[in-house]
């Protein structure tokens, strides 16, 4: 049975939007030439990352954190 928390952070995490961007040529080089990254990172292309419309103007590595998020701007 969820708790009250689990179920706020469901709803939350429905309006949680999902964003995509790309690298520029220099990133891209700069991963590449990277010895440390791994042959993934070395051939990404950009990567996701969340926003949530309760927080403008910022960006979460999670969906999870988003939510959180924007539960405690409602709140």
């Amino acid at each position: 049975m969820d708790t009250n928390l689990e179920t706020a952070l469901k709803a939350e995490a429905k309006k949680v939007i999902r964003h995509f961007q790309k690298y520029s040529h220099e990133q891209r080089a700069d991963l590449a030439a990277n010895f440390r990254a791994g042959y993934q990172q070395r051939r990404a292309v950009g990567e996701f990352f969340y926003s949530h419309p309760a927080v403008p103007n910022r960006a979460f590595p999670t969906r999870g954190a988003a939510a959180r998020a924007g539960l405690r701007a409602q709140s």
